[in-house]
């Protein structure tokens, strides 16, 4: 995943949430998220942002839900 798309998922995440988006913020979730597949990234997002159970969604919440994306 390129610097671009993880601006778009941080940015898409923080929108949802109510979050101020910055690029501090999207730079960090690039490192963190930047060797998942950009479709996978965006399903497990979705995901993240449905789960009731999390209440902030971070990149730890988007790398948990990677296997459920996959399948």
């Amino acid at each position: 995943m390129n610097t671009n798309e993880s601006k778009e998922i941080s940015k898409r995440v923080c929108t949802v949430e109510g979050r101020t988006w910055t690029v501090e913020l999207a730079l960090a979730w690039h490192e963190l998220l930047k060797g998942l597949d950009w479709e996978v990234a965006l399903r497990a997002s979705s995901l993240a942002l449905q789960d009731h159970n999390i209440h902030q969604v971070g990149p730890k919440h988007i790398l948990s839900k990677v296997p459920a994306a996959v399948a």
